[in-house]
This record gives structure tokens, C-alpha cells and sequence, in this order.
């Protein structure tokens, strides 16, 4: 239902597979990705942000004979997607650190770590320039 763009059905038959496994990361993931399909930024964070509480829970167990992070990535990406659009830069970068750091070659996370650091570039300067100059207004009535 998902590959043929009927999202409502999609999302119907991965809450169904909820009710069998709660705990489901698959399950759980691919309802943050409808979720970041039909633009629902917040609710992408919370399922993407659930799928990979459970990832990382298993992860410690199995990573002495598998590295592959290929949920964890995919999982990371939405989340940082989803905290671009919500302009919370400094969690997008996070997650796209992280990713970057389990795939190091992800053109997908480098391209949009330059724009989610230009933007929180954008965002400290302005915040020092403000206190700076509330800094200089004090040091002037002194």
C-alpha cells in the first residue's frame, strides 16, 4: 500500500502490525515515514524517535557481529528532516553528526548537514551580535 502511495492505508495496516508487536521497529518507522510524507514533522520525530530507542536497545547486544546501521541511518535522516523543517537546528545537526558518523560516505546527510549548519551558523551570530551589543549598551550607562 505504501509503494503504491495510498499512505492512509499504509498507515492502517502498520498500526494492525502494532497491535500484534508493539514493539515492532519496522513497524514503528515506517509510520514516522508516512508521517514525514504527509509533512506531520512532529509526529515524524516521535515515531522515528521511538523506532530508534528500540534500535539502539538491541544494537549494544548485536553490534559485536553486525554493523550494519542501516534502519539507524534511515531512522536519523527522517528525524533530521523533520527537525530542519521544524528549524530546530541544533538537533538536525546532531542527528546528521551521528549518522555521518555510522555511514561516513551518506551524501544524502553531508549535503543537508552544510545547509543545517549554515543555518545554525546564521542562527549564534545573530544570537551573539544581540548579546553582544546588549553588552555594550550596559558597559555605556555604567
Amino acid at each position: 500500500m505504501f509503494y503504491k502511495s495510498d499512505l492512509p492505508g499504509a498507515l492502517a495496516k502498520y498500526e494492525e502490525s502494532l497491535e500484534v508487536d508493539k514493539e515492532n521497529e519496522y513497524a514503528i518507522a515506517n509510520i514516522g515515514v508516512i508521517h514525514l510524507k504527509k509533512l506531520d514533522y512532529s509526529k515524524c520525530i516521535d515515531y522515528s524517535s521511538r523506532a530508534l530507542s528500540l534500535v539502539e536497545g538491541f544494537q549494544t547486544e548485536t553490534k559485536s557481529f553486525s554493523k550494519i546501521n542501516i534502519l539507524e541511518v534511515k531512522l536519523l535522516l527522517r528525524r533530521a528532516k523533520s527537525y530542519e523543517m521544524n528549524e530546530k537546528w541544533e538537533e538536525a545537526k546532531r542527528d546528521l553528526d551521528k549518522t555521518i558518523m555510522l555511514e561516513p560516505q551518506n551524501s544524502e546527510a553531508r549535503t543537508l548537514l552544510k545547509v543545517v549548519q549554515g543555518k545554525l551558523d546564521d542562527v549564534l551570530f545573530s544570537r551573539y551580535r544581540e548579546e553582544g551589543n546588549e553588552f555594550l549598551k550596559v558597559k555605556k550607562f555604567q
